[in-house]
């Protein structure tokens, strides 16, 4: 696999802040792409049916959700104009 798929594989749970897993990086250490897909999971998880939760975010709540824990604004703001999301999957605008 080529390194920066690995990095992504391995980075994309760690946190700018270091509060992330495995290795607590923190900002700076970070793959960009690590942060793009992680950005991306954290949003679509929301958006998605939990069996552990009584409702899934609303697109409003999923992005203030990513504002606090802090993710780039740069990266909230192109998720904000992407149209509806389905099973990862951009459907509609």
């Amino acid at each position: 696999m080529p390194d920066p798929v690995c990095r992504v594989v391995r980075e994309h749970h760690e946190r700018s802040d270091g509060s992330g897993y495995p290795n607590g990086l923190g900002n700076g250490e970070i793959h960009p792409l690590s942060v793009i897909v992680a950005v991306v999971e954290v949003y679509t998880a929301l958006l998605e049916h939990r069996p552990y939760l009584d409702r899934s975010f609303t697109k409003v709540e999923a992005l203030a959700e990513l504002e606090r824990q802090r993710f780039p604004g740069k990266l909230i703001q192109v998720l904000a104009g992407v149209g509806e999301v389905a099973v990862g999957k951009v459907v509609g605008k």
